[in-house]
């Protein structure tokens, strides 16, 4: 076992100043089928809003749209797209802590509710060390629109944290997210920071 401290990033709202959700919507798909199918997403965000539906069923049947039938390399391809939106929409402090921490020569790990193929390509991009996200499900080639598992959420974030990196809690590690459902994440990290990020410091 390593005893390299890791630093744990959430994506939408903690690196970036806004969700990132409609930009992938936006991106995936053309500008007319977009304002045509913004009444449904908007429903869905009301329903879940009004606790009528679950942040999991609401999150898939609104990526659905945009992922189901379509093939693992035509989402390759819209990560690849991606990663312009997302870097138009960091925070620059987020930046520079990440930088801090690489400087430090810790671990880096992306764990996000996000769509995991969909910022993939941005993880790499950003030298994380580990990027973990909501699955898709993928049949032969071809995406269902259902995930794989559960909405990397809240609990879910521990679990497969702790999946991939069985002992990262016997090392120094730090956590940023900006939700209440990060919390179970960060009551469990050495440094947590709950949005904001510290002063950078050599």
């Amino acid at each position: 076992m390593s005893d390299r401290a890791i630093a744990i990033f959430d994506f939408d709202g903690t690196l970036t100043r806004t969700d990132t959700l409609l930009h992938f919507l936006r991106l995936s798909q053309p500008r007319a089928r977009y304002l045509l199918l913004l009444p449904f997403y908007l429903t869905m965000w009301l329903c879940f809003k009004l606790r009528l539906a679950s942040a999991e069923s609401t999150k898939a049947a609104i990526l659905s749209t945009v992922t189901k039938g379509k093939t693992t390399n035509e989402i390759d391809q819209l990560s690849l797209r991606f990663v312009p939106v997302i870097n138009s929409l960091l925070r620059s402090e987020a930046l520079d802590r990440l930088e801090w921490h690489r400087r430090q020569g810790h671990q880096l790990v992306l764990l996000t509710a996000s769509l995991q193929s969909a910022v993939e390509a941005w993880g790499e991009r950003m030298r994380f060390d580990l990027i973990i996200g909501t699955q898709a499900e993928v049949k032969g080639d071809q995406l269902t629109g259902r995930f794989e598992g559960k909405n990397c959420k809240g609990e879910e974030k521990v679990r497969r944290l702790s999946q991939a990196l069985p002992h990262w809690q016997e090392v120094t590690s730090y956590g940023y997210g900006d939700s209440p459902s990060d919390r179970p994440l960060l009551d469990r990290c050495t440094h947590a920071y709950y949005r904001h990020f510290p002063t950078v410091k050599d």
